[in-house]
């Protein structure tokens, strides 16, 4: 059990790192505030029920609490397979950034070729998004099979 939510609180820990990163661009203060609330509130709920339902030791096996049980498993993939997701594409610019700073480390420092006239977006910023862009599509799915797809299905 403590496995469990230790993993689960590394996964969480590691998104909020990538979300943080997101959300440097953002100059309203409450607007960050509320997001990093949201995302911390929703963690917290996930790791209580999943606390709680491992310290139920008489487990109710009937209709209602499988239903809730199904409910709760349903809503924690909902969040955490986007979160992997995201967690994916965040690992990979963590890695594109430790190897440039070996090979800076290792090969001294380059001088940039051509001075920056224009905003661009950093290629770590760029991964962040797209991440958190692609996960958006596997949460979406999910939210539209439980909500309006577990009913629209036909027996051929």
């Amino acid at each position: 059990m403590l496995v469990f939510v230790v993993i689960i609180l590394l996964i969480d820990i590691y998104a909020f790192k990538g979300i943080r990163l997101i959300n440097k661009s953002i100059s309203i203060n409450w607007i960050k505030i509320l997001i990093y609330s949201t995302f911390w509130i929703i963690t917290s709920l996930f790791v209580i029920g999943i606390i709680l339902i491992l310290l139920n030791e008489s487990f109710d096996q009937g209709a209602r609490a499988q239903r809730n049980l199904f409910f709760f498993v349903g809503l924690f993939l909902t969040f955490y397979i986007p979160k992997i997701l995201f967690i994916v594409f965040h690992f990979t610019e963590d890695i594109i950034k430790g190897v440039s700073f070996v090979v800076n480390l290792l090969f001294g420092r380059r001088s940039p070729l051509v001075a920056q006239t224009t905003r661009k977006i950093s290629r770590s910023r760029f991964l962040s998004r797209m991440g958190l862009i692609l996960a958006a599509l596997p949460f979406s799915s999910i939210i539209y099979g439980m909500v309006k797809g577990r009913f629209n299905f036909r027996i051929v």
